[in-house]
C-alpha cells in the first residue's frame, strides 16, 4: 500500500576464503523498468552480519517494486537462514502517509 515505508533488513553471511558477498537493495518505481541501488550490504572473508535501513515514500503502489539483488557469492559463500529464528530478514514498518 502506499505511504512512508521504514524498510530494515538483517543479513547473515557466510563468506569464503577470498570472496566478498554483496547484496544491493534496489528501488524501482516503474513498475521494474529501472531500478535506483539505494543501500549495500557487503561481508568479506568470514562469518559477518550487516543491516540495511531505508526510507521509502510509496506513492503508487501499483508502480513501485523493491528488489534484493545478491552478487559475487563463489562456491562456499551463502546468506544464512534458519527456521527456528530470524537470521537473514527483512521487516517492512508502515510509518506514515505518503508524504
Amino acid at each position: 500500500s502506499t505511504g512512508l515505508w521504514r524498510v530494515d533488513g538483517n543479513w547473515s553471511m557466510s563468506c569464503a576464503s577470498n570472496d566478498a558477498l554483496v547484496l544491493y537493495v534496489r528501488l524501482s518505481q516503474d513498475s521494474g523498468s529501472t531500478y535506483d541501488d539505494i543501500s549495500l550490504a557487503v561481508d568479506s572473508n568470514g562469518e559477518g552480519c550487516a543491516s540495511t535501513t531505508n526510507i521509502i515514500n510509496v506513492t503508487n503502489a501499483s508502480t513501485f517494486k523493491l528488489q534484493f539483488l545478491a552478487q559475487s557469492i563463489s562456491s562456499g559463500s551463502a546468506f544464512n537462514g534458519r527456521s527456528e529464528f530470524n537470521e537473514t530478514h527483512v521487516v517492512f514498518h508502515r510509518i506514515a502517509p505518503a508524504q
